[in-house]
């Protein structure tokens, strides 16, 4: 386990080889204060530009007065962690995400994607055989038509 400690207004001096951290602020703790542990993949800073994997083209500009977690660079927010882009899953548009190896197929059933690898690959070209029926479902209060 590690944890970072963040100190605002200091010094570290290194008068005759001997080092030395020093105030030059104050200090506003108590011994009741609240240490928040961020979760793993993330870090510790009061402005961010958050991604997430619903919508990985676009950031949520986010600024506290006091530092929070967030995920670094090259991750995405998913369902409260910190991910990589291959753990998203593949967006579609509007916020449809479809798990790796999911699939997704247009209401007219004229294309189907497939997510692979975290890139969606779209089949133009697609139909639905003769004792097939391409029906809607919901899932997390997006509609998505699965092809059985």
């Amino acid at each position: 386990m590690s944890f970072y400690a963040i100190y605002n207004l200091f010094r570290i001096s290194d008068e005759e080889s001997k080092y030395n951290l020093a105030s030059i602020g104050e200090h506003s703790g108590n011994v009741d204060t609240h240490i928040t542990w961020c979760k793993i993949n993330t870090g510790y800073e009061n402005c961010t530009c958050q991604k997430s994997c619903e919508n990985p083209h676009e950031c949520l500009d986010t600024c506290d007065d006091e530092d929070i977690c967030i995920c670094p660079d090259d991750y995405y927010l998913k369902e409260g962690l910190c991910v990589q882009r291959e753990e998203c899953g593949c967006y579609a548009f509007e916020g449809i995400l479809i798990p790796e190896g999911g699939v997704y197929a247009n209401s007219d059933c004229t294309r189907l994607a497939t997510c692979e690898g975290g890139k969606l690959r779209w089949n133009d070209f697609y139909e639905c055989g003769d004792n097939e029926v391409c029906e809607e479902t919901m899932s997390d209060s997006v509609t998505v038509f699965l092809v059985p």
